[in-house]
């Protein structure tokens, strides 16, 4: 019997009823007024339908039902499988190959056989499972994103270090820590890594593998840390250090020509408009990098108090008073960024001495 007997619980009469009433309705919703196709997933990311505007209502186009290791099932409860047009992206969200193989990024991955066509680059630090494992073979709770281990840097002693500027999704390494730079380059990473062997002894292996068990569970896995995450981590994280994607904040409002002729310069995204981001990360200091890209240093959540007789520290200290609030009792910790983050390009806004423009206030780019 399939795994999972019907797609996503709908049937076509409930897709057009139900559906968008989801939780991505305004997703389906945008879709599906600009005819692009859409995508119904289930708890594991895998596409059970794909479906497209037809008229005023959805069109099925592709439906699939899988075996636990991601083998689909030919017998869809909607229409025959081999009557619908082919859709791609399949089992966990990724892209299916002509050769029967799923690309992970890093690794190719067989279905049929619930294995990787290559070994774990760290298949030394896990010896009691075969190095062609896929998701230590329990595909019902576990996914993975990348087909490798997570990417964090370790020590000799299975002590965590950090990350390079690819995060906590990607190949893990082992260096000595005076070779470790926060958000260091991942060429730069694997040029100091000293493989599996480079463990020191058997407790470190356990060590790392005890952290390496715990990634998933972390609010910043994903690069993203929002501010109800990062308050619960305030209140429980005993001051660790978290990890952000630059990449991910919205930098839209800052502009290359708004950079002081300094290494670093400092923007409030909450005073930019940015409440989201703003609320987490507050002020954080940028280098220009050129070609609208930046690099981010740290930022400290830790509720300090400023100066009050400096004028640009009277509004920042009352939003800091009110996040204290919210937040209750914690312990400060540091949020470091990795990778590039994306600014915009330079924008003339009309003056009177800028007359190319055609209204007050148009932007051009």
């Amino acid at each position: 019997m399939p795994f999972f007997p019907k797609v996503g619980g709908f049937t076509i009469s409930k897709i057009n009823a139900t559906f968008i009433s989801t939780n991505r309705r305004r997703r389906f919703a945008d879709s599906f007024k600009n005819n692009k196709k859409q995508g119904g997933s289930d708890h594991l990311g895998n596409v059970r339908v794909s479906f497209t505007r037809n008229g005023n209502s959805p069109e099925v186009l592709d439906t699939n039902d899988y075996y636990p290791f991601g083998m689909n099932f030919l017998n869809s409860d909607l229409v025959s499988y081999l009557a619908q047009p082919w859709s791609k992206y399949k089992y966990n969200g990724k892209e299916l190959q002509e050769s029967g193989m799923y690309d992970y990024g890093a690794r190719m991955y067989m279905p049929d056989i619930g294995r990787w066509g290559v070994v774990d680059p760290l298949a030394e630090v896990q010896p009691n499972k075969t190095p062609y494992h896929f998701v230590s073979n329990n595909p019902i709770n576990r996914v993975d994103p990348t087909g490798m281990l997570d990417n964090p840097i370790y020590d000799e002693d299975g002590n965590f270090l950090g990350t390079d500027d690819k995060g906590l999704q990607g190949k893990a390494i082992v260096m000595n820590k005076d070779n470790f730079t926060q958000g260091m380059s991942h060429e730069d990473a694997l040029s100091h890594s000293l493989g599996a062997k480079g463990l020191s002894s058997s407790e470190a292996q356990s060590s790392l593998l005890s952290h390496y068990s715990g990634l998933k569970n972390r609010p910043d896995y994903d690069g993203r840390i929002t501010l109800n995450e990062a308050n619960d981590w305030y209140r429980n994280g005993n001051g660790e250090p978290l990890f952000a994607d630059l990449g991910q904040l919205n930098l839209s409002s800052i502009t290359p020509n708004q950079f002081e002729n300094k290494d670093i310069t400092y923007f409030n995204l909450l005073f930019r408009g940015n409440r989201k981001d703003g609320l987490v990360y507050g002020t954080i200091g940028l280098t220009n990098l050129g070609n609208n890209e930046v690099k981010g240093y740290f930022d400290d959540y830790d509720f300090d108090i400023r100066p009050w007789n400096s004028p640009g520290n009277v509004i920042r200290n009352i939003e800091t008073k009110i996040g204290d609030w919210k937040a209750g009792n914690g312990t400060g910790y540091r949020i470091h960024f990795y990778g590039k983050g994306r600014i915009s390009p330079n924008r003339e806004v009309f003056t009177p001495d800028n007359p190319g423009l055609l209204k007050p206030g148009e932007i051009k780019w």
